[in-house]
């Protein structure tokens, strides 16, 4: 049991030594060719990212909301909330998280909460925050407006106090938009419907959850900050 998994860290910390290199490559080209050396420094760099917000620690209620004109989709919502609430329990950041199925349930066997707002919800369910997911149209391209080969799906965030009403986060704007995308490597093999709405869903909640306690970004993001960064 140990040599396989210290072979399966070796493997793991090889497949990451042959990201940073080529990552290593990459960088003069994406940086402009004229910062070899902070490309140099990316090799030995571990970057970090902090929470935008820290959430109280009482009863915690994930409420994730079609967009408006849909009919809904289960598939979604399901597996979006399940992987925000299931990561925020895991990095120990809210152990009183509300059951997405006792939120289900509830929905079921008062069928006028769904005219309800996530303050009113939160209230019901005895919550101290709501962390409120307004999700938006997931897009399947190419389209015929757009040529591209990618499957996206965005929402906006943001942080209700349940006794006051008031939006603790962002301080300012109806929420923080987060969005993710699956580009052409990652679509091919993936079947339409279902496992792509679900691989859509696990994405953007992971991105959700990350955004409420410290991580370390992995070489991947670290090369889309990188060129962020260089684009502003």
């Amino acid at each position: 049991m140990s040599k396989n998994r210290s072979g399966q860290r070796s493997a793991a910390s090889g497949q990451q030594g042959v990201l940073r290199l080529a990552l290593l490559a990459l960088l003069p080209l994406l940086l402009g060719g004229c910062n070899i050396g902070a490309a140099i420094g990316l090799m030995f760099y571990d970057p970090q990212e902090k929470a935008e917000y820290k959430l109280a620690k009482g009863p915690l209620l994930v409420v994730v909301e079609d967009y408006a004109g849909s009919g809904g989709d289960p598939t979604i919502r399901y597996h979006l909330t399940r992987t925000i609430s299931d990561q925020l329990t895991k990095e120990g950041v809210n152990k009183q998280i509300i059951p997405d199925k006792t939120l289900w349930d509830f929905q079921k066997s008062h069928p006028v909460s769904a005219r309800w707002d996530e303050r009113k919800l939160g209230k019901e369910l005895k919550a101290e925050q709501v962390v409120h997911v307004q999700m938006e149209p997931y897009i399947v391209a190419p389209t015929a407006t757009d040529p591209g080969e990618y499957a996206r799906l965005a929402a906006t965030v943001r942080v209700i106090d349940v006794e006051t009403g008031d939006q603790l986060w962002p301080l300012e704007g109806k929420g923080r938009e987060v969005n993710f995308e699956l580009p052409p490597a990652d679509l091919h093999g993936v079947q339409p419907g279902a496992e792509l709405k679900r691989d859509l869903a696990k994405g953007l909640g992971d991105k959700i959850a990350k955004l409420f306690y410290w991580h370390r970004l992995t070489d991947t993001e670290a090369s889309h900050r990188a060129v962020e960064e260089r684009q502003r």
